[in-house]
């Protein structure tokens, strides 16, 4: 008999991980309890047990998907870092979170294709907090008064996740000098940073 009934949370982690696999790779809509047990090796009436339905099952893996983005973007919102450094610090880990958590990229991917918010605890507080301190930057003088600060936010973000929700439609452009394997991602967040904070600055 399976140790797993003596190990309740051990069970709930496996089904998260193997959760998350089926939905990275099709989605809350393509994905079916039946096809997440086979991959955790257990019955669907214990995924229930643990989590419910399926809309929950997928909220806890979005949950724990992104917890250590939202975790560290609220400590570089709260630092105290002066002027535009703590968004260049946010646009910088928000870019090296994406690259080196793909599973999250695509699973973000499929919320915009099938309309979920993120439903994230800290999501609406990392957003207001994030406004507040571009706000804060423009009043000091360190951004443009003239561009709303929800319009700069978005921008960051379109910057960062953008580049890897759409890197398969630009991946052969000619973007450039040759580099070598995987130095091209650094390469445009550098072109990036110019790009967004040449326009962000005061005139």
């Amino acid at each position: 008999m399976s140790e797993r009934r003596y190990d309740p949370e051990g069970t709930r982690r496996t089904i998260l991980t193997a959760a998350r696999e089926v939905f990275v790779d099709k989605g809350l809509d393509g994905a079916s309890m039946s096809e997440i047990a086979r991959a955790a090796g257990v019955t669907k009436s214990l995924i229930h047990h643990h989590f419910g339905a399926k809309d929950e099952l997928w909220n806890a893996v979005k949950q724990e998907s992104f917890e250590q983005y939202f975790s560290s973007m609220l400590d570089i919102v709260r630092s105290g870092g002066e002027g535009a450094n703590p968004l260049r610090a946010a646009m910088e880990f928000t870019f090296r979170f994406h690259k080196e958590n793909p599973g999250a990229t695509r699973m973000l991917s499929w919320m915009h294709l099938e309309g979920d918010p993120m439903k994230h605890p800290h999501h609406d507080q990392l957003c207001r907090e994030g406004l507040a301190r571009i706000r804060q930057a423009q009043a000091e003088g360190h951004f443009r008064s003239d561009v709303d600060a929800s319009t700069i936010q978005a921008g960051f973000l379109l910057l960062t996740t953008g580049y890897f929700q759409h890197q398969c439609f630009f991946e052969n452009w000619d973007l450039g000098p040759n580099e070598p394997d995987g130095a091209r991602p650094d390469r445009y967040l550098e072109q990036a940073l110019k790009i967004f904070f040449d326009g962000v600055l005061p005139r």
